[in-house]
């Protein structure tokens, strides 16, 4: 009986509304007197454990608006042949159940409910709400949905997709960022002067994804700013004396060739799904492709001949996708 009444006590204690605990307290009693108006031992009727409930199955127990989630246990039977009972324990959205190892032989293993974060929304030792998301685990701070985290002074915060960050400070549109040493400040664009972004671009400046292109520059496809005498190259700009090669550029003397540059006199060509360099002396044009030849050979058309000596031929000719060196057929690279 005294465990029955620690377990009421600390049922009483948790919070809940003034109905519920009434509710509570009833069933408690009847529970309570329950075990007093069953048959002596020796009647024929079985006996249980007080701390069983009446028998029922967690099927006939049913969840809903005011029970998220129903945390049930199945007893197991009482040796002396009774029908075995289900503890049951509801808890909210943000727990699940916690079931505890029976710590006697007949006794069932209690329900609780412990608190539960999924991983989506763990943010250090704090749990996001349902509908944000974990903008910095350290300083354990949370951000709604299509919010950016906005970090620096020491601090961190959220801004909406209309807003810009400026060092742990969000700023509207139309005011240019002030970063300062510590936590940056907003201010409004000087007059004559137009929003770009975090920042404000004088009259005669470009406008060039959130920074301004002075007068003798031009704002390139890529976003970014280039002399306006400049060519646009992917993320770069080529001078006068290069040619873009495109995403990079390459000396006017010297030819594109997949990421790099092939010398003057040098040949591009592709082998082993690289491109490569190869002097032009050397490069054969023979039925499997462009083929470098080896160090000491030379190219006599779609061959490769040793250099200080006759070239001897393949007779037959190589098939498909081979080429000829010093009379021995070779798969091509």
């Amino acid at each position: 009986m005294s465990e029955f009444l620690d377990e009421l006590a600390r049922t009483l204690a948790k919070p809940m509304p003034r109905s519920r605990a009434v509710r509570v307290l009833g069933g408690a009693l009847v529970t309570a007197a329950v075990p007093l108006l069953r048959a002596a031992p020796g009647s024929g009727a079985s006996t249980r454990p007080a701390q069983y409930p009446q028998p029922k199955k967690c099927a006939d127990y049913h969840a809903g608006p005011t029970c998220p989630k129903l945390c049930c246990r199945d007893c197991p039977p009482i040796p002396s042949g009774g029908n075995p009972g289900v503890l049951k324990w509801c808890c909210n959205t943000d727990q699940q159940c916690d079931f505890e190892d029976p710590s006697e032989q007949y006794r069932c293993g209690r329900v609780r409910c412990k608190s539960f974060c999924p991983p989506a929304r763990k943010c250090g030792s704090k749990c996001c709400e349902v509908g944000t998301v974990c903008a910095d685990p350290d300083l354990e701070y949370c951000c709604a949905a299509r919010e950016t985290v906005c970090r620096g002074g020491n601090t961190v915060s959220c801004c909406k997709p209309d807003e810009h960050c400026c060092r742990g400070t969000c700023c509207k549109r139309g005011t240019r960022c002030s970063p300062g040493t510590g936590r940056g400040t907003c201010k409004p664009c000087p007059k004559g002067s137009r929003t770009c972004g975090k920042t404000c671009c004088t009259k005669g400046e470009a406008c060039c994804a959130g920074k301004c292109c002075s007068k003798t520059e031009k704002c390139c496809p890529s976003d970014i700013c280039c002399k306006k005498s400049a060519t646009c190259c992917g993320e770069t700009c080529c001078n006068d004396d290069q040619r873009c090669c495109g995403d990079h550029c390459c000396n006017k003397q010297r030819s594109c060739c997949g990421d790099g540059c092939c010398a003057e006199g040098t040949t591009c060509y592709r082998s082993g799904g690289r491109f490569r360099c190869c002097p032009d002396e050397r490069l054969a044009q023979t039925p499997a492709g462009k083929v470098c030849c080896p160090p000491r050979y030379y190219a006599e058309g779609n061959t490769c001949c040793p250099t200080g000596r006759a070239c001897t031929e393949c007779d037959p000719p190589c098939p498909r996708g081979q080429y000829c060196q010093d009379g021995f057929c070779l798969q091509a690279a």
